[in-house]
C-alpha cells in the first residue's frame, strides 16, 4: 500500500468515526510516492522537493478539502512528535 493512503488512513482512524471514508480514501489518493532517499539538488532548499499540486478533475472539491485536512492533521502530529524530547525527563531532587 502506498505512503500516502497508509498516512491518511492511519490520520483518519485517529480522528475515529471516518471509518466510512476508507475505501474513498483508498480510491481517491495518489498513486505518487515521494523519495525521501533521493540525493538533493542545488536549486532545492535543504533537500525538500518541491511538488505542484494540481487538481484532479474526476475528485470531489469536498473530498480534496478532506484529504487536505487529513494531511495538515499528519503533518502537524508528526512535528509535535519531532519537537519532544527523547528520552525521561531529567530527575529533581528535592
Amino acid at each position: 500500500m502506498l505512503q500516502l493512503v497508509e498516512t491518511r488512513l492511519g490520520t483518519a482512524s485517529q480522528i475515529g468515526g471516518l471509518e466510512c471514508l476508507y475505501p474513498v480514501i483508498k480510491a481517491a489518493s495518489s498513486e505518487d510516492q515521494t523519495d525521501y532517499e533521493e540525493a538533493p539538488l542545488k536549486n532545492r532548499k535543504r533537500g525538500r522537493k518541491h511538488c505542484k499540486i494540481m487538481a484532479v478533475p474526476w475528485r470531489s472539491s469536498k473530498m480534496t478539502q478532506i484529504f487536505i485536512q487529513l494531511d495538515d492533521i499528519s503533518a502537524h502530529q508528526r512535528d509535535i512528535s519531532f519537537s519532544k524530547p527523547s528520552g525521561p525527563p531529567p530527575h529533581v531532587q528535592s
